[in-house]
C-alpha cells in the first residue's frame, strides 16, 4: 500500500572527501578528473561528454550502439553481495550487455579506486554505492557529468554535482512484536530513550549517518544540545552494540532482542513478508515518526574503460526498469522521492547531508565516543 507524503528538500552541497580516503589518496596520488593531474583511461570523458551533447531522443540508442562496442561494463559496489549480483543480471538481461561487479566495504571501495585511478588503471566504469561512498568519489574528480533523459525526471534534490541519487535505504527503529506491545511501541524517537526499553534495544556500530540525522531533527525540532545530548546517553544507557543492519534484524525476528535503534526499512519489511514477527512503524498514528532517507547514488566514472556501456548503465538504473527493479528489491526509488509515493506511510526527513559533509570526522568521533564501553550483542 502506498501513501503521498511530503518529502523535505534535502540541501545540495559540495561534498568533500572523507578523511580516510583522503590520507589514502595523499599517498597514493590523484586520479584522473581531479585539478592535480592525470592523464585519464581510454578518451577519458569525451565518450560521456558526446553522448551528453546528443539530443535526449538520440541518447539511448547512441548509447547502446556504443554499449555493444565496449562488450562488457564493471560495476563497483558497497551494496550487499546478492543485491550487487541481481543488478547486473537485471541490467544484463534487460540490455544484453554483459556486466562484472566488484563488492567492497566502502572503506575498500575507496581504497582500490584511489589505488587504480593512481595508476591510470581504473577498473570501474561504474559506481553505485552509499553515500560515504559516492561522495567521496564525486568530489574527487572521479565522476563525469551523466546527463541523459532519466537523471533529468527526477527532483533536482536527487541530482548531485557529480552523482545521481538511484534509491535510498531508509532509517527506521524497528521491533519484535512478540517482546513489544503495540502499547509499548516506539511513537517518537525520544521514546527509544525510556527505560522500558532498557536491556532490549541494539544500536548499530556504524550508524553515523543516523546519529547525526537525527541529532540535526531534533535541532531544528528546538532542542537544545545538552538535551540532544542527554536523549542520546539515556538511549545508550541500556543498548548493545551490533554490527551489520541484515544481522540484527535476524536477531530481532529470532526474538534475542527486542528493538533495534534504527535499521533499515526494506530489511525489516523483507523480514516481515518472510514471517519473522518485526515490524517498523506504518501506515497509523506512530507514521508521523519520521524517517532518514540514505543516499544510494550512481556515478560514471572520467576514467572508465567501457564509458559507453556505463553511461548505458546510468540510464537504465535511473529510467524505468531499473527504478522497478530497486523498487521489487524493497527499496525507496529515485522516482518514489520525486513523486512523494513511499510505501507504508513513511514520513520522511531530511537526511543529514550537509552534517557528513563538511563535519563527518567529527561526527564519527561523538558517535564513537558515545558507544565507548556499551556492551556488544552476543
Amino acid at each position: 500500500m502506498e501513501f503521498v507524503v511530503t518529502v523535505d528538500a534535502r540541501r545540495r552541497a559540495r561534498l568533500t572527501l572523507l578523511a580516510a580516503s583522503c590520507l589514502l589518496i595523499a599517498a597514493c596520488g590523484s586520479p584522473a578528473g581531479s585539478s592535480s593531474g592525470g592523464s585519464g583511461g581510454n578518451e577519458d570523458s569525451s565518450v560521456a561528454a558526446e553522448l551528453n551533447d546528443l539530443p535526449a531522443d538520440q541518447q539511448r540508442a547512441a548509447a547502446e550502439e556504443r554499449a555493444d562496442s565496449d562488450g562488457t561494463v564493471t560495476l563497483y559496489t558497497n551494496i550487499n553481495a546478492d543485491a550487487a549480483d541481481g543488478l547486473v543480471k537485471a541490467f544484463q538481461e534487460a540490455t544484453g550487455v554483459q556486466a562484472e561487479v566488484f563488492r567492497a566495504s566502502s572503506e575498500s571501495l575507496l581504497q582500490r579506486v584511489a589505488q587504480e585511478s593512481s595508476a591510470d588503471r581504473l577498473g570501474a566504469d561504474v559506481v553505485f554505492g552509499s553515500f560515504d561512498a559516492v561522495s567521496a568519489l564525486g568530489s574527487d574528480g572521479t565522476f563525469t557529468p551523466y546527463e541523459g533523459p532519466s537523471r533529468g525526471g527526477l527532483g533536482e534534490d536527487l541530482q548531485f554535482e557529480d552523482w545521481t541519487e538511484a534509491a535510498a535505504e531508509v532509517f527506521v527503529p524497528a521491533w519484535n512484536t512478540d517482546l513489544v506491545s503495540d502499547a509499548d511501541a516506539p511513537t517518537s524517537w525520544e521514546d527509544l530513550a525510556d527505560p522500558r526499553f532498557d536491556g532490549q534495544l541494539t544500536i548499530e556500530a556504524g550508524d553515523v549517518a543516523w546519529y547525526a540525522s537525527l541529532s540535526a531533527y531534533w535541532e531544528q525540532e528546538g532542542k537544545s544540545q545538552d538535551e540532544i545530548d542527554d536523549l542520546w546517553q539515556q538511549i545508550v544507557d541500556g543498548a548493545h552494540v551490533a554490527s551489520g543492519h541484515s544481522g540484527m534484524v535476524e536477531l530481532l525476528g529470532a526474538g534475542q532482542t527486542g528493538i533495534n535503534g534504527a535499521n533499515y526499512d526494506y530489511l525489516v519489511r523483507r523480514a516481515r513478508d518472510a514471517g519473522a514477527p518485526v515490524t517498523y512503524p506504518t501506515g497509523d498514528a506512530s507514521a508521523q515518526l519520521p524517517a532518514f532517507p540514505s543516499p544510494l547514488g550512481v556515478g560514471l566514472t572520467a576514467q572508465g574503460e567501457h564509458q559507453g556501456a556505463g553511461w548505458l548503465f546510468c540510464d537504465w538504473l535511473l529510467g524505468d526498469e531499473g527504478q522497478q527493479y530497486l523498487a521489487d528489491s524493497g527499496l525507496v526509488t529515485a522516482q518514489m522521492l520525486t513523486s512523494g509515493d513511499v510505501v507504508d506511510g513513511i514520513t520522511l526527513a531530511p537526511y543529514a547531508t550537509d552534517e557528513l559533509t563538511d563535519e563527518r570526522k567529527t561526527w564519527e568521533d561523538r558517535y564513537d565516543a558515545l558507544l565507548r564501553g556499551v556492551p556488544t550483542q552476543e
